[in-house]
């Protein structure tokens, strides 16, 4: 998702001048029910969701944008929903819970870039800002009836994020009577819930249980 003004542009406007891109997403995976075949073995089981995310606002470069009564924004933001489940409802099958798993892979890529000798003019205020979120959930469970047949039991999460915002060489920013911000954030508003459980009543010779949350910023 992009927001952009082009190179050379020269825009104008009597209020506020308002440069979004804003990219949402959710993903899902499941393993829950719908087996009930006795005796089977599953050798392989994973439950996993990849996102990727690219996002950014963009002036280009040498471009003109001229708030003459009001604010300039130019903003950059997304929001990554990733959830994955494995439970014990798939009764009478044997799954090594080596290979049934949970697993969120996430990457975002956020940013706010103005360009080479680009110049921004405001009357008020200029506010530059990237930031990027994040809600993953990875959840393996043997509570429920199903049949576990030794391994570890494991979930995992992984989040790779990367948020800039930049003002290339010769860029101006120029507010007459208000402020200028720049923010970058990262981080404020996840939320990661990694979850490896069972009972006596879904597992058969599980000693023990694994998890991974990774991230980078």
């Amino acid at each position: 998702v992009r927001a952009y003004i082009g190179a050379n542009a020269d825009v104008t406007a009597a209020g506020d001048i308002k440069v979004e891109a804003t990219n949402i997403g959710d993903v899902r995976a499941r393993m829950t029910q719908g087996f009930n075949i006795s005796g089977v073995t599953i050798t392989a089981s994973r439950v996993p969701t990849y996102s990727y995310y690219r996002t950014s606002a963009q002036i280009g470069a040498d471009a003109v944008v001229t708030s003459t009564g009001g604010s300039i924004t130019v903003y950059a933001h997304d929001f990554a929903k990733a959830d994955a489940l494995v439970d014990g409802t798939s009764i009478g099958i044997l799954a090594s819970a080596d290979a049934k798993y949970a697993e969120n892979y996430v990457s975002q890529v956020t940013s706010v870039t103005i360009s080479e000798r680009a110049s921004l003019w405001a009357h008020a205020n200029i506010d530059l800002k990237a930031w990027s979120d994040a809600e993953l959930r990875a959840i393996t469970n043997a509570t429920s009836g199903g049949i576990f047949e030794g391994g570890t039991l494991k979930a995992f999460n992984t989040l790779v994020r990367d948020v800039d915002v930049e003002l290339k060489a010769g860029a101006k920013l120029f507010s007459d009577f208000g402020s200028i911000s720049i923010q970058s954030l990262a981080g404020d508003n996840d939320t990661i819930w990694t979850s490896a459980s069972g009972s006596s009543g879904g597992l058969i010779t599980i000693g023990t249980a694994y998890l991974l949350v990774t991230y980078t910023n």
